[in-house]
């Protein structure tokens, strides 16, 4: 197994979910990527034409990175 293929940990709802979730797991150390968030444009076509809203770390980070956004998923919503 290859440890700095990246995988996919979250499967987010939106591109912009996607972002806050790929910046959670960097305050927590854990390298995060969105793929086609260098697309970005001022319509968001970019995002759109690449597909999916995906979070994705580096194999080795995975278990760590699952905890983190299942922990983030069970906090009650912010008022």
């Amino acid at each position: 197994m290859n440890e700095s293929s990246h995988v996919v940990v979250h499967n987010a709802n939106s591109h912009t979910e996607a972002l806050l979730v790929a910046g959670l797991l960097e305050s927590e150390g854990i390298s995060a990527i969105v793929p086609g968030s260098e697309l970005s444009d001022e319509f968001g076509v970019g995002q759109r034409m690449y597909g999916a809203n995906q979070v994705v770390v580096l194999r080795r980070d995975l278990e760590s990175a699952k905890d983190i956004v299942a922990a983030w998923q069970a906090a009650p919503p912010a008022e």
